[in-house]
């Protein structure tokens, strides 16, 4: 008596095409469903990872993984996924993918206005956190792009001048980050005080 061959499908929770799921911040789970058995044969497919690791978070982190689905049941050994007589396999891998979240980081000039001669003071706000993270998360320090300088020229009209983040300055293993369109700001005349003695 030869085995029966059986279909092992997996799933992935919130599947966004492709097997890839958008890092949340919580562990990502494959489920795995057996089909083609006989006779009301109760078959069930145990779905391990390549990354079970009793000190680390399974499938948390963006990065590609491995899902094992093994057959189990008092009567598993009368089934088999691939392979053939004398080497049959009674159990299928899946990849999936956790990709990214996305982070967009918004500069600004703080005042909105920089009088002549003095230095900009720039701020900045990120958006796109997941679970409650915060910029804790990231490596780096935040750097700008800008063209202003100390004694570049009042621009009464504004719109001369711009701040934008410079992409690179953070870095994650989870998050992809890209910058904001550049914020606009004003250099307005310094006034002075004439002394006609």
């Amino acid at each position: 008596i030869t085995p029966r061959q059986v279909e092992i499908d997996f799933t992935l929770r919130g599947d966004e095409g492709g097997f890839t799921v958008t890092y949340s911040g919580k562990p990502q789970k494959m489920t795995a469903k057996v089909s083609g058995t006989v006779n009301g044969d109760v078959i069930t497919a145990e779905v391990t990872y390549n990354t079970d690791d009793e000190s680390a978070p399974v499938n948390v982190n963006a990065d590609g993984y491995t899902a094992k689905a093994t057959l189990s049941g008092d009567k598993a050994n009368n089934y088999y996924v691939s392979g053939s007589a004398g080497a049959y396999v009674r159990y299928a891998e899946q990849d999936f993918t956790i990709a990214k979240a996305k982070l967009t980081v918004e500069t600004y000039e703080t005042d909105g206005t920089v009088v002549y001669g003095d230095e900009a003071v720039f701020g900045y706000n990120i958006t796109g956190f997941v679970k409650d993270e915060t910029e804790s998360v990231l490596e780096g320090t935040i750097a700008y792009t800008t063209n202003y300088a100390p004694g570049a020229a009042s621009d009464a009209a504004g719109g001369a001048y711009t701040v934008s983040y410079t992409e690179g300055s953070f870095t994650s293993g989870n998050y992809e980050i890209s910058a904001a369109a550049a914020t606009s700001f004003q250099v307005t005349a310094r006034e002075v005080t004439l002394d006609l003695g």
